[in-house]
């Protein structure tokens, strides 16, 4: 069980900055903990896709467990991963950018990056790709953009963050699938990830977004595209 829900909040954002009172009602749902962590952001569309990652998650969770009513408070493992206390048997991710929020939960280990496709820094792409994949990619913003959520997708499943994607990652793609390696370990030898979901997503500007999904098995992942007024 992977589940991938991605929610275009733009008119969420758009009320949240038209008026400072429009997130208060829904701290309902969401608890003490993650309302502070919430209104400790200065900007008001920062506060609003922190919420509308909240809501999601509240709105998956409550598609497995119907009787959660509020988003349970998170608890952190060593590497200050996430997780919530007493459902030991979901795993969840959430990923913000621009306008799109996206959460996913599994019943293994997970990862999950959303991007909005930009140009990079000279310096991001020496520091993040290798020879390989900028050969690969030849210059193509979008190629760039959908390795980078990738290796983030894998960071954010290890917990390590942007030290693993600095540290060196490789993509291994083939036509069964699309392998994560650390770099230079020789992919027969070494353990690997998967990148076992990717895709594009446009919102409501028609601005567009790439999206990946990590996991350390192979498994088949169900996308579910949600309003956000559902939430």
């Amino acid at each position: 069980m992977t589940k991938l829900y991605l929610c275009d909040i733009s008119n969420f954002i758009k009320e949240a900055k038209e008026n400072e009172k429009f997130l208060e009602g829904f701290f309902d749902k969401i608890g003490v903990e993650r309302m502070q962590y919430i209104l400790n952001k200065k900007k008001a569309e920062d506060r609003a896709r922190s919420l509308g990652a909240a809501l999601l998650l509240l709105f998956a969770l409550q598609k497995e467990i119907p009787e959660i009513k509020t988003l349970p408070d998170f608890s952190y493992k060593e590497n200050d991963k996430p997780y919530i206390q007493g459902l030991s048997n979901i795993f969840f991710n959430l990923s913000h950018t621009k306008n799109i929020v996206t959460c996913v939960i599994s019943d293994k280990e997970v990862g999950v990056d959303i991007e909005h496709i930009r140009d990079l820094k000279e310096t991001t792409i020496r520091k993040v790709f290798t020879d390989k994949e900028k050969k690969r990619v030849q210059g193509e913003r979008k190629g760039y953009i959908r390795l980078w959520t990738m290796k983030e997708a894998y960071a954010k499943l290890t917990g390590k963050g942007l030290k693993e994607i600095l540290d060196g990652l490789e993509i291994i793609e083939t036509e069964e699938n699309i392998k994560i390696q650390k770099l230079n370990q020789d992919i027969r030898k070494t353990s690997c990830s998967y990148v076992v979901a990717e895709g594009e997503i446009f919102d409501a500007y028609e601005c567009s977004y790439l999206y990946s999904v990590c996991t350390k098995i192979p498994c088949v992942v169900q996308q579910i595209y949600t309003k956000w007024e559902e939430l």
